[in-house]
């Protein structure tokens, strides 16, 4: 991955990333790419499925680094698809809240 600064290669290097991907996503975009648009730190676990809505889930656990496991989804709707970020609350358990990406 060109154009990254020293840090940003430290903290993502894909290489030390661990792929789960489910067999319905067989062929669905390379690895190197699922793991990217996970946002992974290094040495996470990403765990690729598509969920009981319909979206592609990205589950990235790392208890190194991260707290809880970080989830985005990729959901396919009428004009393409839409990226969203699943974000829980501290002290709040399983009440995620959606947010929709709006950079694309």
């Amino acid at each position: 991955m060109g154009g990254m600064d020293k840090i940003t290669k430290e903290w993502f290097d894909s290489s030390t990333v661990e792929l789960l991907r489910a067999p319905e996503l067989a062929g669905w975009h390379t690895d190197a790419e699922l793991i990217r648009l996970s946002g992974a730190p290094r040495g996470s676990q990403v765990s690729a499925h598509v969920n009981a809505d319909g979206a592609v889930e990205l589950r990235v656990s790392n208890p190194d680094i991260l707290r809880e496991d970080m989830v985005r989804l990729v959901v396919q709707e009428a004009d393409g698809y839409a990226f969203h970020i699943v974000t829980q609350p501290v002290g709040k358990g399983t009440d995620a809240t959606l947010q929709k990406d709006e950079s694309r």
